[in-house]
């Protein structure tokens, strides 16, 4: 039997879920409106490469958050309430790869220049990349010694007073 907790997650992903579909809707019929039909002459076939290939990275990152937030029910009854769309993490990458996507094609549709704005999002990975796995090796302090902790300090100097404690 599922809880009050497990019950609500599921109200707030099927909510979520929800509501990326309407909004993955919107812009998209938004973007062929005024792209493709008001702005046909500027549609290009590199325009549409680049509007089609976002758009499938989004449909995938959405279909990966449907089957990973979706709840599950057996016979009416609350079976698994999914994962928690709501999570930091690789979740809310997601998210936000879907976002920049959106507010690119919102954006492409009065510039061109802004699907140089999907760069963003590779160097943001690289960034954090960098941050997590080489900055330890390579950052400022990598050659450095941690020192003593204050606690570690404190029997140091009981040890050279000849004040040890006896274990």
């Amino acid at each position: 039997m599922a809880g009050q907790a497990d019950k609500k997650l599921a109200r707030e992903n099927a909510k979520t879920l929800n509501n990326l579909f309407y909004q993955f809707l919107i812009f998209n019929i938004i973007y062929i409106l005024v792209r493709i039909f008001y702005f046909y002459p500027t549609f290009t076939t590199w325009v549409a490469v680049k509007y089609f290939t976002t758009t499938g990275i989004t449909l995938y990152l959405g279909y990966q958050l449907l089957q990973f937030g979706t709840p599950r029910y057996q016979n009416g009854v609350l079976i698994s309430p999914g994962n928690d769309l709501a999570a930091k993490g690789l979740t809310e990458y997601m998210f936000d790869v879907i976002y920049v996507t959106w507010c690119i094609h919102m954006l492409s549709i009065v510039w061109e220049g802004a699907w140089w704005f999907y760069l963003i999002i590779p160097g943001y990975a690289i960034y954090k990349a960098w941050d997590v796995l080489f900055r330890p090796y390579f950052g400022a302090n990598a050659n450095e010694t941690p020192g003593l902790s204050k606690r570690q300090q404190k029997r140091q100097q009981r040890q050279e007073s000849g004040m040890s404690k006896v274990k």
